[in-house]
């Protein structure tokens, strides 16, 4: 990967959080409320990352953590961390449950307000990437490609 793409990819997750704090400030009753609902006191597509939206949509179309991980290029045990962290948001325990929630959460959500919360990745990533030949076809790989870190030697 090329030093440009890379810079993408971190401003990409930089707005996200900075969109989310923002919303998280200006919300009223900020210190009454969980970190997952939203200023009416429901769950918004905003609270979760990238790659809990990708783990999300994946389980909602009846994904094994198998099929994600090997998509998403982790492992399947990191993909039980996100669909943990996405469960815990939803206030579930199960993976049923998870798919039912996020299916309402994706469902209501506004296709631009998605784009946004999710860091540019489209509400039908999953619909899209079912017709793909694998995840290096997908154009929009970058935004939940996990980024290696590497040391510098000075």
């Amino acid at each position: 990967m090329n030093e440009l793409a890379e810079l993408k990819m971190i401003l990409v997750g930089i707005s996200s959080r900075l969109e989310r704090i923002e919303v998280a400030l200006g919300a009223e009753n900020f210190g009454s409320r969980s970190a997952a609902e939203g200023p009416d006191g429901k769950t918004e597509v905003a609270d979760f990352t990238t790659r809990q939206h990708v783990v999300m949509q994946a389980v909602v179309q009846g994904w094994d953590n198998e099929k994600i991980a090997r998509w998403m290029g982790i492992s399947p045990i990191t993909v039980k961390s996100h669909l943990k962290g996405a469960a815990d948001k939803l206030g579930v325990t199960k993976r049923a449950e998870v798919a039912v929630a996020a299916s309402a959460l994706l469902s209501g959500a506004d296709a631009d307000e998605y784009r946004l919360a999710s860091g540019g990745l489209p509400i039908d990533w999953v619909d899209s990437a079912e017709v793909l030949s694998g995840p290096e076809d997908d154009p929009l790989r970058e935004l939940y490609r996990p980024v290696k870190k590497t040391k510098t030697m000075e």
